[in-house]
């Protein structure tokens, strides 16, 4: 990407929310790292929303240590 993505600075927009103008810091997160992948479109992160944040069994606290190398040699 060329230009910078991030939430503006209090003096360009006079916000105290420094996530402005995503609507909270969960979805400032999200579209920050997507912004960062360029193989990331946006179907595939309202997949990943949808199929995978949001069900019910989710829990961060599953992530603790998260390898995505280990996890991928693990299918191997």
């Amino acid at each position: 990407p060329s230009q910078v993505f991030g939430p503006p600075s209090e003096d360009s927009h006079g916000s105290s929310t420094p996530w402005e103008p995503f609507r909270n810091v969960t979805t400032y997160c999200l579209m920050d790292w997507s912004y960062a992948h360029n193989s990331i479109n946006a179907t595939s992160l309202n997949g990943l929303v949808r199929n995978v944040i949001l069900q019910g069994d989710f829990s961060t606290a599953h992530l603790e240590g998260f390898s995505a190398q280990a996890e991928l040699d693990r299918m191997d």
